[in-house]
């Protein structure tokens, strides 16, 4: 029993060549033998030795295996006299092919087991056979050496203008990694054919990078000759479909009228020898007499405001002096005395914030959002630009404001707006985008009077406006007395009023003086602002996707060539405007 068990074992190892326990996959090859280039080409009724070699990577002969054929595609009526064979001792394999009445394109797939498949490609003509040798040239806009590898596939019955509308058609012979230039030869194609020959490259990432396509009619065909072809290769036409976020950098010239309205207040306090000590007097003053001071001196002043306003100095051009009407120091000089004495840059620094103010409201970036479509034959496109938030910054702070319609974007709320309603044209021609003319609406009064707040009183170490009057006065000393405390005891002696005569006064005075340092920000406030745009800027494909991905870049950033801001009835134009961009991932609005 043991004897006839193990000679059983035996008999399959033999008969069964197509399972070798001693094979894994790709440890054996099928080598064409008839016909070798893998192609046939046969005349109706004719009949074609198909024979194929099996072997182990080495090369040695694997003999006793099934090796089997079979037809893809429509032989209409064209045979195989078998779909399988068992390879001889020398590994070789054969079957018959065998053409009908009727011409044919078709393909045979050879295989076997632990081997990767054969194609034999099949044509059956009445009018003979041609051969194509095809190489490639590219003729883009980089060096050749971007285009990695190049893939050309044959089409019969087809020219290049009807590929697009031939939905679903197989090309019936085709040739994969080539290189630019290399000659590959397309052979036993039957002459009476029109052909289309499309030829693409890729790029090392394997994405489609250039392509050319050559019609081929069966008048160039002449039977038993070879026909030299070349395909041009041209760049695919670029991407620029989807959303860019775009980073527009603003200056904007120093006079602005509504921003000299807003910086008048300041003006004031900085603009006589005896300020700040000037503008917090006639605060002082009005206090005494107005329940609702406002810093402006006028009608009839309480004793009290007599008194002092008595002690001032002489009023010429609109300052007041270091002496009185009698001759004495004036209050002018003896607070504004002990402000320098106990910190000797506080007036520079005041004088400073008109010109931070300035910095911060003529220099501001502006987050967008610029929808593009994909240009036309001709370069034209459609884009939408839509403003998401607004920054300025100064001292290495910044304040940014998400403008009203922004999905996600980060700031504090502010406003409405009404972005730029219709649709831009654009201009796209030889790497450069040129974006024709728009405009939108943005609360710019409004972010720039909310920034004032914030930004030109950090040389003050002070985190608002609001605390800027307390500032000075807490830099005014009187002996161990500090603040309005310390101008009680200096402004009531030489009023020769009680001392606390300005316990009241002085803190409303410093409340009015705060609300009208701020006055001019509130009339900026109610100033909208319109940005008017245009410009142009290089675009690029830094990966070779051909998708454009960058608008502008840090070393050569895209120009707003007409760009300006207006406010009221005046326009602005900007000193600078440029913009950089950065394609999004999601094109979803």
């Amino acid at each position: 029993m043991k004897r006839a068990l193990i000679a059983g074992i035996l008999l399959w190892g033999c008969s069964s060549g197509d399972t070798l326990p001693d094979a894994t996959p790709g440890e054996r090859q099928l080598v064409l033998v008839t016909p070798s280039g893998g192609t046939l080409g046969l005349f109706p009724a004719d009949r074609q030795s198909l024979r194929v070699a099996y072997r182990t990577l080495p090369g040695a002969p694997v003999g006793g295996s099934k090796v089997s054929f079979a037809i893809y595609g429509d032989p209409v009526g064209s045979s195989l006299s078998a779909d399988s064979a068992v390879t001889d001792p020398n590994g070789l394999a054969s079957i018959e092919v065998r053409a009908a009445a009727t011409t044919a394109s078709f393909y045979i797939i050879i295989s076997a087991a632990y081997a990767e498949d054969r194609r034999v490609d099949v044509a059956v003509s009445n009018e003979g056979f041609v051969s194509l040798r095809v190489s490639t040239v590219y003729t883009g806009d980089y060096s050749t050496s971007q285009v990695q590898t190049v893939q050309c596939l044959l089409y019969d019955n087809l020219s290049c203008a009807g590929l697009g509308t031939a939905l679903g058609q197989e090309p019936i012979r085709s040739r994969d990694k080539l290189s630019v230039g290399e000659t590959h030869v397309f052979q036993n194609l039957p002459s009476d054919s029109n052909y289309a020959l499309r030829c693409t490259g890729r790029n090392i990432s394997d994405q489609l990078y250039a392509s050319g396509c050559l019609s081929i009619p069966n008048q160039l065909l002449p039977p038993s000759l070879e026909l030299s072809v070349s395909v041009d290769l041209v760049d695919e036409p670029l991407t620029f479909e989807g959303r860019y976020q775009l980073k527009t950098t603003f200056g904007l010239p120093n006079t602005l009228r509504p921003l000299a309205g807003a910086l008048a207040p300041w003006a004031n306090l900085t603009d006589c020898n005896y300020d700040p000590a000037q503008l917090l007097l006639d605060c002082i003053v009005d206090a005494l007499s107005d329940p609702q001071p406002d810093c402006i001196v006028n009608g009839t002043m309480t004793a009290e405001a007599a008194a002092v306003a008595a002690e001032r100095g002489s009023l010429q051009s609109g300052c007041r002096g270091s002496k009185n009407d009698q001759g004495s120091n004036s209050l002018e000089r003896l607070l504004q005395d002990k402000i320098e004495d106990n910190d000797p840059t506080l007036n520079k620094r005041l004088a400073q914030t008109e010109t931070s103010a300035v910095l911060v409201l003529t220099q501001f970036s502006l987050k967008s959002t610029l929808q593009l479509s994909q240009p036309d034959g001709n370069g034209t496109l459609v884009a939408t630009h839509q403003p998401n938030s607004l920054s300025f910054t100064f001292g290495g702070a910044s304040q940014t404001y998400a403008l009203t319609g922004a999905k996600g974007e980060a700031g504090k709320p502010i406003g409405v707006f009404q972005p730029s309603s219709g649709p831009v044209a654009a201009i796209f021609s030889n790497w450069q985008l040129a974006v024709g003319e728009h405009s939108f609406s943005l609360p710019f009064g409004l972010m720039a009077a909310d920034a004032l707040e914030t930004f030109p009183w950090l040389g003050l170490q002070l985190s608002s406006l609001s605390n800027v009057p307390h500032k000075i006065v807490d830099t005014i000393h009187n002996g161990n007395l500090t603040g309005c405390e310390a101008i009680d005891a200096v402004v009531c002696l030489q009023a020769r009023l009680s001392a606390g005569c300005l316990s009241t006064a002085c803190p409303k005075a410093l409340g009015a003086m705060a609300t009208y340092l701020r006055s001019g920000f509130s009339e900026m406030g109610s100033e909208s602002g319109t940005i008017t745009l245009s410009g142009l800027a290089h675009v690029s494909d830094p990966n070779g996707d051909r998708v454009i991905e960058n608008i502008g870049s840090t070393d050569e950033p895209g120009i707003w060539l007409n760009s300006s801001l207006v406010m009221g009835d005046e326009s602005f134009p900007a000193s600078t405007a440029s913009f950089t961009g950065l394609r999004l991932q999601s094109a979803a609005p």
